[in-house]
């Protein structure tokens, strides 16, 4: 069961215990062999041990680090347990490159006497900087707090520079960043089951697998944006003392990132924002700074469009805008809809670039896909979203994008999660408006409007015919004096070219009331009259 409780790990000055010598990086490569029940006690002396009767008046506290003869079998090194375990010693360290026995092993177990092997070939060298270390620990622990630091002023602000210089040199301990949502930026994720059931909490937490150090970290504003998190092993000791210290050094370093890379959205955000925005006020022709920006971002402005508009249905801060627009520009790549996410007052625009002509099933597959992002977003950043009508060039990109805006300004009505096409919005508002009128005409000459003038007016005109047919291709066809096939082809370039579909009676209703009033102005005689 986990607690949290950031006194239940008091922070107070201790002796240098045998976990610690896992830590403090004075032994080379050190591994706890056995013994690890005993591994909190302290030590007060260390004693070095090239024969077995060296270690005969051994006094408590003491580690025996042995060499030579003492090391020269597993029976000697059970020896050398015993002895230690007698004289209440604190451990005993042996060089690397022997091979420990099961017996060997189970001795120190039932002993609770600490094994440690390291690397050393000089015994009494590795006496000598242990018996440094537990004469002076707090500073040994200064040194590597100092180290720490230097490490972190000279390493690239970039999370995996500055999580990986405390993995580095913390030895034992896992340390992470993470987002308030605990999702891991950088370092090491094994952490994530750590704090599983611990709140976010500055401070010093114990868990059943050890102590648990939490540093938040401050953004510009002074509120808590990302967190430092380190897991320690369960018999810390003052170890525990020097990774908090650690973490708080860290800290700077993060938040000066974090204010970097405010700094650099904020600016790349106002020159998203700007470039778009002159592309939706400039003629088709662009001066050539402002298409060398355009090449800079990578957006493309040939070809086919559809643009994208997302909007926040409670207002929210600039900095939300720019803080969710990575997350959010993946969300949507993620789900297939790959393109420039600009942020705007209210939102969001988007849109999505291709080589050849779109089909309805496209469009009717964004707007889907657009809703199963929308359902996902989080409670703080609720979104109603509209899909332009197809465009060509950048006047097409333009006019997708207003039409965009239009259908999310109605989504928003409609509430969190709504998704609108231009395409249903402009036959909804045909309806809804009274026949004959002169808005009824502007609404019908606006949908109909890729089909009118050039050789698109052979479109409108077959369209109207097949509507006045009941959708019949061979009456529509003796009508016009062309062969059915005729009729149908052009009926599919029509649908695909207003980006709409003639399944339900509204649809067709809508679209041939439209028809009669931009062939005949306002005064056309309705359908049927």
């Amino acid at each position: 069961m986990t607690r949290s409780n950031p006194s239940a790990v008091p922070r107070r000055a201790a002796p240098v215990t045998v976990a610690e010598l896992l830590h403090l990086d004075v032994l080379t490569e050190p591994e706890l062999v056995a013994g690890e029940a005993g591994a909190s006690a302290r030590v007060s002396s260390v004693r070095h041990a090239e024969r077995l009767a060296d270690a005969v008046d051994v006094r408590a506290g003491t580690a025996l680090v042995l060499g030579g003869e003492a090391v020269s079998g597993g029976w000697a090194v059970e020896m050398a347990l015993r002895r230690a375990w007698e004289r209440a010693a604190a451990c005993v360290i042996t060089p690397a490159g022997w091979r420990v026995v099961e017996s060997t092993r189970r001795l120190a177990d039932r002993l609770n006497v600490p094994l440690l092997m390291a690397q050393y070939g000089d015994a009494a060298a590795c006496a000598v900087a242990l018996t440094t270390l537990v004469m002076q620990p707090a500073a040994t622990r200064t040194q590597i707090i100092a180290t720490v630091a230097r490490n972190l002023a000279a390493s690239p602000r970039n999370p995996r520079a500055l999580v990986g210089v405390l993995n580095r040199h913390l030895p034992s301990t896992d340390a992470a960043l993470l987002a308030p949502d605990r999702t891991v930026l950088s370092g090491r994720g094994v952490i994530v089951d750590r704090i599983a059931e611990l709140p976010l909490i500055h401070g010093r937490h114990q868990t059943a697998a050890g102590p648990v150090v939490v540093q938040p970290v401050h953004g510009p504003d002074q509120r808590v944006v990302l967190y430092i998190v380190a897991a320690l092993p369960r018999r810390a000791g003052a170890w525990l003392d020097t990774v908090t210290d650690a973490l708080a050094i860290a800290a700077a370093p993060v938040g000066s990132w974090v204010a970097i890379e405010r700094l650099t959205a904020e600016r790349d955000a106002r020159l998203r924002s700007a470039l778009l925005a002159e592309l939706l006020a400039r003629a088709d022709t662009l001066g050539e700074q402002t298409a060398e920006q355009v090449a800079k971002l990578g957006w493309r402005l040939d070809g086919w469009h559809i643009g994208i508009h997302l909007v926040l249905v409670s207002p929210a801060e600039q900095q939300t805008l720019l803080a969710r627009t990575p997350t959010l520009t993946s969300d949507l790549a993620d789900a297939g809809i790959r393109g420039p996410v600009v942020e705007r007052a209210d939102g969001w625009s988007a849109w999505v670039d291709y080589d050849e002509e779109p089909s309805p099933r496209t469009v009717d597959r964004i707007v889907g896909q657009l809703r199963k992002v929308l359902a996902k977003r989080p409670a703080d950043l609720l979104l109603a979203a509209g899909v332009g009508q197809l465009g060509v060039g950048i006047s097409g990109l333009r006019s997708s994008l207003s039409t965009a805006r239009e259908a999310a300004t109605l989504a928003v009505t409609a509430g969190p999660g709504t998704v609108e096409h231009s395409g249903d919005l402009g036959l909804r508002r045909l309806l809804a408006a009274p026949l004959g009128s002169d808005g009824f005409c502007a609404l019908a000459g606006r949908l109909l409007d890729p089909l009118v003038g050039g050789e698109d007016d052979a479109l409108l005109d077959t369209l109207t015919a097949y509507l006045d047919s009941g959708c019949s291709s061979s009456e529509a066809a003796s009508r016009l004096r062309v062969h059915r096939n005729t009729v149908a082809r052009r009926v599919e370039r029509a649908v695909d070219l207003l980006g709409i579909s003639l399944d339900t009676p509204e649809e067709r209703l809508a679209l041939h009331l439209a028809c009669h009033a931009v062939r005949g102005g306002p005064q056309a005689p309705l359908p049927g009259s």
